[in-house]
C-alpha cells in the first residue's frame, strides 16, 4: 500500500492508500508529461520506480496533440526537506480520484510548492505534518 507513517500519526489521510496491484495498473496507464514554454507538452521519462522522485522531469517525446486537460486538483507530496519537492510517481497516482481513473492518461505538476510566497504552503497543516501542497493536472485523450 502506499502511504506514510504520519498520516499514521496525525490521523489525517493526506495521501490515500493504493494497492501495489493498482500501483501498477496506473504506471503503465498515466504518464507524467511537462510543458516546456514555447514548444509545447512532452511527455517525461518514466521513473525506474514508482517510488522514484519526479523532481526535475527529463522530456522524451513531444506529445502530438492527443491530449486535453481533464481536471486540475491538489495533492500532496511527502518531503524530508521544506525546500526540496521531491513528489512521486506513485503519490500522485495514489490522489487520482477513484472515477477518474480510468480516463486520465497523463499528468503535470504545475506549481513548485517550495516557493515560500506560494499560499498552498505557506503555514498549513499539511505542511506542518511534512506535506507539500501542489496543483496537479490531469490529461485524457482527445476523441
Amino acid at each position: 500500500m502506499v502511504g506514510t507513517a504520519t498520516e499514521k500519526e496525525s490521523g489525517h489521510v493526506w495521501i490515500p492508500k493504493i494497492s501495489r496491484e493498482t500501483l501498477l495498473k496506473l504506471s503503465k496507464q498515466v504518464r507524467q508529461v511537462v510543458s516546456i514554454e514555447g514548444f509545447g507538452l512532452y511527455y517525461a521519462v518514466k521513473p525506474v520506480d514508482p517510488h522514484f522522485s519526479l523532481r526535475n522531469p527529463t522530456p522524451a517525446e513531444k506529445v502530438e496533440g492527443n491530449l486535453k486537460p481533464y481536471c486540475t486538483i491538489g495533492t500532496f507530496h511527502t518531503f524530508s526537506d521544506r525546500d526540496y519537492f521531491t513528489p512521486t510517481l506513485a503519490e500522485v497516482l495514489a490522489q487520482i480520484p477513484p472515477s477518474y481513473t480510468d480516463k486520465v492518461v497523463a499528468f503535470e505538476i504545475t506549481t513548485d510548492p517550495t516557493r515560500k510566497d506560494d499560499p498552498l504552503n505557506t503555514g498549513t497543516a499539511a505542511l506542518k505534518s511534512g506535506y507539500h501542497t501542489a496543483l496537479t493536472r490531469f490529461y485524457t485523450e482527445k476523441k
